[in-house]
């Protein structure tokens, strides 16, 4: 596991249940006086490409590193951006290069940075500060296959409609000495 005390790391049993939500107004919460960089990293699955977006027609490259500089885009990148966010990067890279990309992160993010990053996948290779997971018991989503996860967060947030309790748990999250926690 690679150690990134400086990344809150957000993730969720579904599609579409506020983890992009959650980040920005994490963001906009601290960017007044906190340097922060947005990112969403997508492990890419093969048969999975569909459900990711697309930034370019160009579906050769295993690890694909975009700059978020359209701030009116409908993009997660965008509204981190919006929110506040110093940079904010999407990258897409296939599962196989998970550990790549976690290597490559500290020359993308400065150390004096702190990182809001929403991503299931990274999970499996970085030890953030902390780890916010967002799980629906909406039975109409798709769920994703990272039920595994949940044991490992710092904080689970019920996203189930009806019970979204995501704003009050934004007091939760804090920082100390370039190091997200988690106030229970």
């Amino acid at each position: 596991m690679i150690e990134m005390p400086n990344m809150l790391l957000i993730a969720g049993n579904a599609r579409n249940i506020g983890k992009t939500t959650l980040a920005c107004a994490i963001i906009e919460r601290f960017s007044a006086y906190q340097k922060i960089i947005g990112l969403k990293v997508t492990g890419i699955r093969k048969g999975e490409e569909i459900f990711h977006g697309n930034h370019d027609n160009d579906e050769t490259e295993m690890l694909k590193i975009y700059e978020e500089v359209n701030m009116s885009s409908t993009k997660d990148t965008a509204r981190m951006l919006s929110a506040g966010a110093l940079k904010a990067y999407y990258v897409q890279v296939d599962t196989s290069g998970l550990r790549m990309i976690a290597e490559q992160l500290s020359e993308l993010v400065p150390s004096d940075h702190l990182v809001v990053c929403e991503s299931s996948s990274l999970r499996h290779v970085i030890e953030p500060g902390a780890f916010i997971f967002m799980h629906s018991g909406d039975d109409k989503l798709p769920a994703k296959k990272n039920q595994d996860l949940e044991s490992l967060a710092d904080l689970v947030i019920d996203c189930t409609p009806g019970l979204h309790a995501v704003f009050g748990n934004i007091e939760k999250v804090n920082f100390c000495k370039n190091r997200w926690i988690i106030n229970n």
